[in-house]
């Protein structure tokens, strides 16, 4: 198995029996196939619930909640107004 793992698909048939290497050795494909594409989805909707906080978390506030909270920011403008 750990030929497989480390992509010798051609080694870890060698020990098998002819009539099931390529039942094996497309078993060992399609796994790592499926494997690979999972981990792939994964990342993406880490990827995506991560955008979604940081634009939570650090998007600025709109006018009426700064106002609401009295954003010295706000002050500073209606001075100079």
């Amino acid at each position: 198995m750990a030929r497989v793992a480390a992509g010798n698909i051609g080694g870890a048939t060698a020990a098998l029996p002819p009539g099931a290497r390529a039942a094996f050795a497309q078993a060992a494909r399609a796994s790592y196939s499926s494997g690979f594409a999972l981990i792939l989805l994964v990342a993406g909707i880490i990827a995506l619930l991560g955008a979604v906080l940081v634009f939570a978390l650090v998007h600025p506030p709109s006018a009426a909640a700064a106002a609401a909270v009295g954003d010295p920011r706000q002050d500073r403008t209606a001075a100079t107004s």
